[in-house]
């Protein structure tokens, strides 16, 4: 008799994540000692997964005074001479199995531009996330800067990760830079969050996730917007 034909794998369960980034706008909350109006506005748009926070240079306080409990977070490189771009991610939800690490990719007249990174494995899916945030340089979206993006990612990520990467790019989706690394994620656009105000420069940005929702909600005290998505990960 023949011998029957090995059966296919089960597919891997599927489950949604939500990501945010945004840009705190450090500065002028801690001049204008606006804490507790930023701390509000975030943890207003609780619940989340994935975190990816733009000039903040303390992520830990900033999670602890928003009420964001259960959360690991990386800080990076930070000020004085380079600007920080920290990330942090539910323990609950995700386990960590590679990083956190950071790759400079520009600089200007505030210092530095870093990009952050860790990977990630979703405990419910064993879905394996390669997560990243920047803040980009002022004045500079060229092709430098996109090749250090997406090197970033390359150099970092693994072989079938689901990419999420936050920013405040300083670059709109038009910029060569930010056509560069979408053209490296095989990305077409169509499930990225990107916002509107400043020339839509806060983006969330990925390959393999499918948006369900969201989009860019009231980020004051920041003056920059909220950015927050729900994405599915895994599945057939």
């Amino acid at each position: 008799m023949p011998t029957p034909p090995t059966p296919a794998p089960p597919p891997t369960p599927a489950a949604s994540i939500t990501v945010v980034s945004y840009n705190l706008y450090w500065w002028n909350v801690r001049r204008n000692n606006r804490w507790s109006d930023l701390y509000g506005r975030i943890g207003k748009e609780i619940p989340f997964d994935l975190i990816g926070f733009q000039e903040c240079e303390n992520v830990q306080d900033v999670l602890q005074g928003s009420g964001i409990q259960g959360f690991e977070y990386y800080q990076g490189s930070n000020k004085p001479s380079e600007n920080p771009a920290p990330l942090a991610w539910n323990a609950a939800v995700f386990t960590k199995i590679g990083g956190p690490g950071t790759k400079k990719v520009a600089s200007d007249y505030y210092g530095g531009r870093w990009m952050t990174w860790v990977r990630l494995e979703h405990k419910t899916t064993s879905v394996k996330i390669f997560f990243a945030n920047t803040h980009g340089p002022l004045g500079n979206c060229g092709t430098t800067v996109g090749n250090n993006w997406a090197n970033g990612v390359k150099d970092n990520m693994e072989n079938g990760d689901t990419v999420f990467m936050t920013g405040d790019y300083n670059c709109g989706s038009d910029t060569e830079a930010m056509k560069i690394l979408k053209d490296s994620l095989v990305n077409d656009g169509v499930n990225d969050i990107e916002g509107t105000s400043m020339g839509g420069i806060d983006q969330v940005i990925t390959n393999l996730g499918v948006k369900e929702s969201g989009g860019e909600l009231n980020g004051w005290p920041s003056d920059h917007p909220f950015m927050k998505g729900t994405f599915r990960i895994g599945g057939p």
